[in-house]
């Protein structure tokens, strides 16, 4: 089919089609749940897309590199969700809305051997649909 036709038959059902899910990477400092700066200054654009988008789907996902204990990494990615989650709520995004998760260690976005030290794997990933 060519474009027109397309658009001629299908053209008010493809307009109001939701929005891909976007995503945002919030990067932190090692063993700790204190943000880098760069990140901190993403949550006003996380807030706008999420009201923008009148979403009602926020996934707050933790995450750690692979240096040290497995269990103890799994803790902190919870901590530096709850973080963030904490940062979206005190901006005014229901909690109510949020879906908190942490991987820990696991679903590295490098990934590397047991105890490396990666810098982009110490991440909240903030998905909103």
């Amino acid at each position: 089919m060519a474009d027109e036709e397309i658009k001629a038959i299908f053209g008010k059902v493809i307009q109001i089609q939701p929005l891909p899910p976007i995503k945002f990477l919030l990067y932190f400092y090692f063993d700790a749940i204190r943000m880098h700066d760069a990140s901190k200054k993403k949550i006003p654009l996380i807030v706008n897309a999420a009201k923008e988008r009148e979403s009602m789907d926020i996934s707050v996902n933790g995450h750690t590199d692979r240096a040290g204990d497995a269990k103890y990494n799994y803790q902190l990615s919870v901590r530096r969700a709850k973080q963030v989650q904490k940062a979206l709520v005190k901006e005014g995004i229901n909690p109510d809305i949020i879906t908190t998760t942490s991987h820990g260690e696991g679903n590295p976005l490098i990934p590397t051997a047991d105890n490396v030290v990666e810098p982009k794997n110490r991440r909240v990933e903030v998905i909103i649909r």
